[in-house]
C-alpha cells in the first residue's frame, strides 16, 4: 500500500516540476534577451583648451609629436587642419621658408626662418610653453595664456594685449617688447620690460636694457639727414685767343703838290631891316579902347664868320749864278 502511495504523489507532483522547470527555463531566456551582450558607458569627447589647439596658416613648417616617453611621430597636418598640443609638438622652419601659427584664441606665433621650437602644454599652469632653441619668433596674444621658456632663463607676460619678440642665438638671447608689460625670469632675479624696452643677455655676463625706439628714431633721422657732397670745381684752362699778325703798309714817298694861291671873295654881312611898326589905329565915332600897342623886338643880326684866307706860300727866289770877275793886268 505504501508504494501505491508514493507512485501517486510522484505522478501528481510531475506536472508541477515540469511547470516549474518552464517558469524557470522561460525567465532565463527572457532575462538573457532584455539584459545587453556588454555594458557600455556613454563617451564624453574631452576638451582642449584653445591656446593648445593651432593650425599653420602661413609659411611651411615641420611639426613632430614626442610623446611623454620621447617617441617622435611626424604630424601630417595641412593649413586647414587643427593640431593639439597634447605632450610635445616640436617646430621647425627651413633656412629659406617662414611661417605663422595661428591659434584657436586669435593669438599668433610668427616663426623666422631656420626657427627651432618646442610647444608644451605646461604642467603647473594652465598655459602654454613656447621652448625656443635657435632662431627668432614673435608672439602676438591678447591671452595670458602663453610663456617663453629658454635656455637662459624664462619669459613671462604680465599686462596683455602683449607683442614682444625674442631672438636665440647661441649663448645668447635678445628680447623686445613691442606692446605691453613682460618680466624676465632668471633664478630669483627679475626684470621687467615695458614697451620699448629690449633686453640682450648673454652667458656669463650681466643682462643689459636698453630703449630700442629711442635708437630706431636716432637712426632713423640720421638716416633722413642728407650728407653734404663736396662740390666738384671744374676748372677751366681758358682758350688762347689767336692774336692777329699786323700787315705791314707800304710807305709811298710823298707827292708833292703845288699850291696855287686862291683868292676867296669876303662876304660882307647883310643887316635884316626890321619889321615896320604897326598901322596907327583908326578913330571911329563910337568909343573903343585903345589896343596897348605891341612892339616886337627886332632880332639881333647873326654875324657870319669870316673865312680865314689861305696864305700864299711865298716863292723862294732862286740864287743867280755869280762869274768871276776879271781883274786887269
Amino acid at each position: 500500500m505504501s508504494s501505491k502511495t508514493t507512485k501517486d504523489i510522484s505522478r501528481e507532483q510531475r506536472p508541477k516540476i515540469l511547470l516549474l522547470f518552464l517558469l524557470i527555463l522561460t525567465a532565463v531566456v527572457t532575462a538573457c534577451q532584455a539584459a545587453p551582450a556588454t555594458p557600455t558607458e556613454p563617451v564624453t569627447p574631452s576638451y582642449t583648451p584653445p591656446y593648445l589647439r593651432f593650425h599653420v596658416c602661413s609659411g611651411q613648417a615641420q611639426l613632430e609629436r614626442i610623446t611623454a616617453s620621447d617617441q617622435v611621430s611626424e604630424v601630417v597636418a595641412t593649413a586647414q587642419d587643427t593640431v593639439e598640443v597634447k605632450d610635445r609638438i616640436r617646430v621647425t622652419t627651413p633656412l629659406t621658408q617662414e611661417a605663422t601659427l595661428c591659434f584657436d584664441d586669435d593669438s599668433q606665433l610668427d616663426l623666422r626662418a631656420g626657427s627651432v621650437l618646442e610647444l608644451r602644454a605646461s604642467d603647473v599652469l594652465p598655459s602654454l610653453d613656447i621652448a625656443i632653441e635657435q632662431g627668432s619668433v614673435l608672439l602676438n596674444t591678447e591671452a595670458p595664456s602663453y610663456g617663453v621658456v629658454l635656455a637662459l632663463g624664462a619669459i613671462r607676460l604680465l599686462n596683455v594685449p602683449v607683442r614682444v619678440e625674442v631672438e636665440v642665438d647661441g649663448t645668447s638671447l635678445r628680447c623686445a617688447v613691442h606692446q605691453g608689460l613682460v618680466t624676465y625670469q632668471d633664478g630669483e632675479e627679475q626684470i621687467p620690460l615695458s614697451k620699448c624696452r629690449e633686453l640682450q643677455v648673454s652667458e656669463g655676463t650681466s643682462p643689459i636694457s636698453t630703449d630700442f625706439c629711442l635708437r630706431d628714431a636716432t637712426a632713423t633721422a640720421q638716416a633722413l639727414t642728407p650728407t653734404p657732397t663736396p662740390r666738384q670745381i671744374v676748372t677751366r684752362t681758358p682758350t688762347p685767343t689767336p692774336t692777329p699778325t699786323p700787315t705791314p703798309t707800304p710807305t709811298l714817298p710823298p707827292t708833292r703838290t703845288p699850291i696855287r694861291p686862291t683868292s676867296t671873295p669876303t662876304e660882307t654881312p647883310t643887316a635884316t631891316p626890321p619889321p615896320p611898326p604897326p598901322p596907327p589905329p583908326t578913330s571911329t565915332p563910337t568909343k573903343v579902347p585903345t589896343p596897348t600897342p605891341t612892339f616886337t623886338p627886332t632880332p639881333t643880326p647873326t654875324p657870319t664868320p669870316t673865312p680865314t684866307p689861305t696864305p700864299t706860300p711865298t716863292p723862294t727866289p732862286t740864287p743867280r749864278p755869280t762869274l768871276p770877275s776879271s781883274t786887269g793886268p
